[in-house]
């Protein structure tokens, strides 16, 4: 018995399968636009985000990017709240950010 408990916890601790990182990536994407808006923005909240992966890209040597659109807003410095959309593009295995695009 004491065996099983000792690897029961050896397991449920040592062991990563990968189940956060949806939400790592979208942490990293959060932290990626707040970082490239203007300095004077503030309240940053995100509204939505879509996770979806692209098959293949022309412009680039990467196949299955993953990318996550997110809607967010923020006050810029006149005090306008301004809404806007960016699609932030993974490498495939989802642990580096490429680039990303904002839509219009």
């Amino acid at each position: 018995m004491r065996y099983f408990i000792v690897l029961s916890i050896v397991f449920f601790t040592g062991c990563d399968y990968g189940s956060f990182d949806k939400d790592k990536r979208q942490i990293m994407a959060k932290d990626y636009i707040e970082r490239h808006l203007s300095q004077h923005a503030r309240d940053f909240d995100i509204e939505s985000f879509k996770e979806d992966t692209i098959n293949y890209m022309l412009d680039s040597n990467f196949s299955n990017v993953i990318t996550y659109s997110l809607n967010y807003h923020f006050t810029d410095s006149v005090n306008r709240i301004q809404q806007k959309k960016t699609t932030v593009l993974f490498t495939p295995d989802g642990h580096s950010i490429i680039t990303s695009i904002d839509e219009p």
